[in-house]
């Protein structure tokens, strides 16, 4: 743009200060308890910063927050790691306060993204940062938000998100605006920048979405049943022929993954789900042989009788 001048040294600082309070708060807790109030404000005036970098860190510095509390409590092994057990949340107890932070403060935030943002990279780091959310704290995580949280799965597994329909709507060739010194040559390499990266960022975003689908069906276990009712049409979309061989292999992946963590799921997807193994057993793909293989050993181990 002619005109525009922007301090891109004070967005690396604003990137950088956030990053740095969110390591602090995540590794001396202690030290934060006198300005926790104060973090706090000071990231949620950067939430909806203009730039995708800042609203990524302050993302992020949610996460290490959380984490900074689990061990203010006291609640993290020698091996810095929270020993949960996969069930009922009740059976892993986090505590009040970060119960509390995680579905006053983090979730909200994030929901508000998935609402807002169309940035994909910013879309994807708040993916990973609830997988590990749920991979660290447990079955008790998200026990006061999970049907919110499978409402955006669902969201982003129909390819509905905000960030996923926002450029497809309302446009068309009329709305672009032709850029003086720009030649066919540069503009048919623009055009196909974009759809690359358009092309992995939607990939990466559906890998996310089933590695958080994984993480929470290993914590809850066979309590993910209900949740796993309502999207599992939605992952064998990404089975069909349509769809690439890396869609399919992540949507095998997503329910092999289910299936052995939630094994009671199982009778209810065997006599249609074993067909379509075998459909995708001929293929000379070795990673889909190997994910082929790997399910069928996942139904032959937790639903033996079925065979």
């Amino acid at each position: 743009m002619i005109g525009l001048d922007i301090d891109v040294a004070t967005l690396d600082e604003k990137a950088s200060a956030v990053n740095a309070l969110g390591i602090i708060c995540c590794h001396s807790p202690k030290l934060c308890q006198t300005k926790f109030k104060e973090i706090l404000e000071a990231l949620e005036k950067l939430q909806f910063y203009f730039h995708e970098n800042v609203k990524y860190h302050v993302s992020l510095a949610y996460l290490q927050i959380t984490i900074g509390l689990m061990r203010l409590n006291g609640l993290m092994n020698g091996d810095d790691k929270y020993e949960w057990v996969k069930g009922p949340a009740a059976g892993s107890p986090v505590p009040p306060q970060v119960l509390e932070f995680i579905s006053q403060v983090v979730l909200p935030y994030y929901f508000q993204v998935f609402d807002q943002e169309e940035d994909k990279q910013v879309i994807e780091r708040v993916l990973e940062n609830m997988r590990e959310i749920s991979e660290d704290l447990g079955p008790a995580a998200f026990q006061l938000n999970t049907p919110q949280i499978m409402k955006y799965v669902a969201l982003f597994l129909n390819k509905k998100a905000f960030c996923q329909t926002k450029m497809m709507e309302g446009e068309n060739d009329d709305d672009l605006e032709d850029v003086e010194g720009e030649g066919p040559e540069e503009d048919e390499a623009s055009e196909e920048e974009s759809e690359d990266d358009g092309i992995d960022h939607d990939e990466l975003i559906f890998g996310n979405t089933s590695d958080l689908v994984i993480a929470m069906a290993r914590s809850m276990g066979n309590e993910f049943a209900p949740y796993f009712h309502e999207i599992a049409p939605l992952l064998v979309v990404y089975t069909g022929d349509n769809y690439p061989k890396s869609d399919k292999n992540m949507a095998l992946g997503c329910i092999s993954e289910v299936f052995a963590n939630c094994e009671c799921v199982i009778p209810q997807y065997f006599n249609d789900y074993l067909p379509l193994l075998e459909k995708n057993s001929n293929t000379k793909d070795s990673k889909m042989n190997r994910n082929i293989a790997y399910n069928i050993g996942v139904l032959a181990q937790h639903a033996p009788l079925l065979f």
